[in-house]
């Protein structure tokens, strides 16, 4: 339904996956397939964006590693006790 979505604004549907999709459905919803490690590309695209446009970088919020080691991310919270 995402895709559909995205189709409807014109917009591109790009898949990153480390295996082939065995499925002839997935064809019709993905306009690109990228075989890769997703951690990878993903830190590739954003050399290369900020090598090509550097301006969209220069209000970036930089976060050294440390720092963003000591955020929790999220807490697991237990529900199933909550009262409706």
């Amino acid at each position: 339904m995402f895709a559909k979505e995205v189709h409807s604004r014109n917009g591109l549907v790009v898949l990153i996956n480390k295996e082939r999709l065995g499925v002839k459905m997935w064809e019709e919803v993905f306009d690109y397939v990228i075989l890769g490690d997703v951690d990878k590309w993903t830190r590739e695209m954003v050399n290369y964006w900020n090598e090509k446009r550097p301006d969209d970088w220069s209000n970036a919020v930089k976060v050294d590693s440390k720092t963003l080691n000591s955020y929790k991310l999220m807490e697991q919270v237990d529900l199933s006790d909550t009262k409706v």
